[in-house]
């Protein structure tokens, strides 16, 4: 079944900031967004977005946090939320005050086979700042409920992007949503910009700017590196395609302990690793798209829609009997959808309507998720 709205109060705009931090570990997304409900059918129209960037140092901390010792996470979520604080201002400051405010947190560990996952948040503190209701938390309701945590963008999709095919995010984990015969399907394909910022980040730079690293990698290789980098793929093809369907979410562990060792056993630099991971991606996208028939509009967002090889590599992948038109729509929906959709999702959660779906977490139910702080007297 597709989500049901049940709101009664059609035609009030609800303005709401929506605040990503993504597992790409470069900084803050903010979104300010009206959300209307008419006749069943919600829309929305995004106000102004933006982006904080985390320094060196807090992008260090972040990535080591699961080892740090519990008083240092304890610090580190405070200042964490000093700079939600601070990503929180800066919509507020240029667009006016909001109904709510909603934010992802930034994960730490996530471990839903053993029933436990961490998002650090900044609510408590957003709460006090601001004196608006503030939801955050959306994770840990749904593992308790024995799912995973995850994904939770598909719902959002299904109300919000519904004209679309399917729609895929590339953000540090690829993911893909689609209707199947009325029910909505979500999942997380792969690692996308995790691989990928890494091994730009060997070479002394933060990402690769266009993908333009990978192309050139490919146009200069020779028939023994096309040949490796093709093996390369051939090997790497059983991390997903032999995943069940729907696959399990994917988090850091994961990556630490089956992927990166298996780019480090290729023994390809650092640039033809980019170029054989954007092929990759391609492949495991193009995989699931034609497994399961998808043909038409694909909205593909995040921070990957930016990288022009990725994209052509997307495109190569798709066959021409699969009628795939890739869209990556506005500049500030590629950045921003999921800010704008964890804002969505809070406010779901604050009218006490579903915002996550078991049937593509795994979970026992449908409900709403997120802990609601209310501002202080």
């Amino acid at each position: 079944m597709k989500p049901q709205i049940n709101s009664k109060d059609h035609g009030v705009v609800y303005r709401v900031l929506g605040l990503m931090s993504g597992s790409s570990l470069d900084g803050i997304d903010w979104c300010m967004t009206n959300f209307e409900v008419f006749n069943a059918k919600w829309s929305f129209q995004i106000e102004g977005c933006g982006f904080l960037p985390y320094s060196s140092e807090l992008v260090e901390r972040l990535t080591r946090a699961h080892l740090l010792p519990v008083h240092e996470a304890m610090l580190l979520q405070h200042d964490f939320g000093k700079i939600s604080t601070a990503a929180a201002q800066a919509g507020i400051e240029q667009f006016g005050e909001p109904l709510l405010i909603a934010e992802h947190g930034h994960t730490l560990v996530h471990r839903p086979e053993l029933g436990y996952t961490w998002q650090m948040t900044a609510a408590p503190m957003l709460a006090a700042c601001f004196r608006v209701p503030v939801v955050g938390d959306f994770r840990r309701v749904d593992v308790a409920l024995g799912g995973q945590g995850a994904p939770l963008v598909p719902y959002g999709d299904a109300l919000l992007f519904s004209e679309y095919a399917a729609c895929l995010n590339l953000g540090g984990i690829a993911n893909l949503s689609f209707d199947e015969q009325g029910k909505r399907i979500g999942f997380d394909v792969c690692f996308a910009n995790q691989v990928l910022n890494r091994l730009a980040q060997n070479l002394g730079l933060p990402f690769d700017q266009g993908g333009s690293l990978a192309a050139n990698a490919r146009n200069a290789a020779d028939e023994t590196k096309r040949s490796r980098v093709a093996s390369a793929l051939s090997e790497w093809a059983d991390i997903d395609f032999l995943r069940p369907f729907p696959p399990p979410s994917l988090g850091r562990e994961t990556l630490e302990t089956d992927i990166l060792p298996r780019l480090t056993a290729t023994n390809l630099s650092s640039d033809d690793l980019l170029w054989a991971w954007c092929a990759h991606i391609a492949q495991c996208v193009s995989h699931y798209l034609q497994f399961k028939g998808i043909k038409g509009r694909i909205l593909v967002t995040g921070g990957g829609a930016f990288n022009q090889f990725l994209m052509d590599c997307l495109r190569a992948s798709s066959s021409t009997d699969a009628q795939c038109h890739w869209e990556t729509g506005s500049e500030a929906l590629i950045s921003h959808k999921e800010a704008l959709l964890f804002g969505f999702f809070g406010l779901l959660r604050y009218l006490g309507l579903p915002n996550l779906d078991g049937c593509y977490t795994g979970s026992a139910a449908t409900h709403s998720a997120g802990c609601v702080y209310h501002p202080f007297p």
